[in-house]
């Protein structure tokens, strides 16, 4: 082998034990003034590569799940690691976007990695097209890029790598996801990135996004605020006239956050001169926390940010049992971090509680997961005196079983008035 032979390969064994490296060195984008540049990895991207290598490192399959702001490049990055991963291991990948014209744009990032990279890099390929690439063999290997807009995107393929792009904006995501997780192997070497903005409470991403916080799933939440992108700063020419001139709830952010007058600067002029003036829409666009990113960007009822100032607390979970001991009836609860029974407020003495409650139909949701497939019964305990929830039922019931439970957790709240 020569000397720039074997140099060449020692850099390929580099680029493949680092990633970033090879994201910078071979792959190139489009940046924000229209050049194209290499893909230098800012500090949200390398959120995501330090656990995706954390994750390898430990020689279990890669889940992240990503909660982001705008246009701080996490579909790059993703897009990346999937071009990284088909380069040394090569399979087929899947990336799958919310609409079409997310579609055209990851189409359009993959063609450009291949485009630009070194010449020795470029691979030869067996189709490039509209739909991705796919290589030659003896490399092989594949990226197919697709919309999300039928329930059976993810059927008849198995790919090793997948990407999800804005995910919590799918229709149908429930029944997409089930079909595009269920068709990746559970292997050490495959990979999933779910990343997206937020879209409001409930739905797909914000259970996968809870779950993966309760340590109940095998994805990793990476939450990344606007807050930790460097970028997102502007220089304040006169900072005491500027400190001046601060809101009381711009102190108040400054103070919970720890912002800065420049970071503060960005956001006000971001609202005014790219949001119309619209702070609720900032905070959909670039929240602070996970709790900001679902509560704004959904179609709240309730006064925003009074709700975001109430505590949230974990549970007691468990479930009700009722006991014959000595000729009398006992109601106990009883402690299982797997039952259908959250507890935020014990019942008091006294107090006077109501319960409203809804009976799910038991409608099978096709393409969802074996033990997720039916809907949910679901009822909620309410304190009287002050509108608190302190407890919620939710699971899989028969009905006259779901009127069981309603009827004990009614007498264990003092004989609750229900209304189902």
């Amino acid at each position: 082998m020569s000397s720039s032979a074997l140099e060449t390969e020692i850099q390929r064994r580099l680029w493949e034990r680092d990633p970033e490296r090879y994201l910078a060195d071979c792959l190139k984008i489009r940046d924000k003034h229209g050049k194209i540049v290499p893909l230098e990895a800012n500090a949200h991207q390398r959120k995501v590569l330090d656990e995706y290598k954390r994750q390898r490192e430990r020689g279990i399959p890669v889940r992240i799940a990503i909660l982001k702001p705008r246009q701080t490049g996490n579909s790059t990055v993703s897009q990346g690691l999937i071009y990284h991963q088909n380069r040394f291991h090569p399979a087929d990948a899947k990336v799958v976007a919310h609409d079409a014209d997310t579609t055209e744009l990851l189409f359009r990032m993959a063609h450009r990695f291949y485009d630009n990279s070194p010449s020795y890099e470029q691979l030869p390929t067996e189709a490039y097209h509209r739909k991705g690439l796919v290589f030659a063999p003896p490399h092989g290997g594949s990226i197919t890029i697709a919309t999300a807009g039928t329930k059976t995107v993810g059927r008849g393929s198995t790919p090793l790598y997948l990407h999800c792009s804005e995910t919590a904006h799918y229709q149908d995501a429930k029944i997409v996801m089930a079909s595009l997780l269920n068709a990746v192997p559970k292997t050490a070497e495959s990979l999933v990135i779910v990343e997206t903005t937020a879209n409001g409470m409930g739905g797909y991403f914000w259970t996968l996004w809870h779950k993966a916080k309760a340590g109940q799933s095998e994805f990793v939440p990476i939450f990344l605020s606007w807050k930790d992108f460097p970028e997102y700063s502007l220089r304040v020419p006169h900072p005491e006239g500027f400190e001046a001139s601060l809101s009381g709830y711009e102190r108040a952010l400054r103070a919970k956050h720890n912002l800065t007058l420049e970071q503060l600067n960005w956001r006000r002029s971001t609202i005014q001169t790219e949001l119309n003036g619209d702070e609720d829409l900032f905070k959909q666009e670039y929240p602070l926390d996970d709790i900001e990113a679902f509560l704004t960007s959904g179609r709240a009822r309730f006064d925003r940010p009074l709700v975001m100032e109430w505590p949230i607390e974990d549970p007691l979970r468990g479930h009700l049992q009722l006991e014959d001991r000595y000729g009398s009836e006992i109601l106990t609860f009883i402690p299982n971090r797997e039952g259908y029974l959250s507890i935020f407020r014990k019942p008091q003495p006294g107090r006077k509680y109501v319960i409203g409650s809804d009976v799910a139909e038991g409608i099978e949701i096709d393409g969802a997961p074996t033990d997720n497939r039916y809907d949910k019964s679901s009822g909620d305990v309410i304190d009287r005196h002050t509108g608190e929830q302190v407890a919620h039922l939710h699971g899989h019931f028969e009905p006259d079983e779901f009127g069981r439970q309603l009827a004990l957790l009614g007498r264990y709240y003092n004989n609750a008035f229900q209304g189902v």
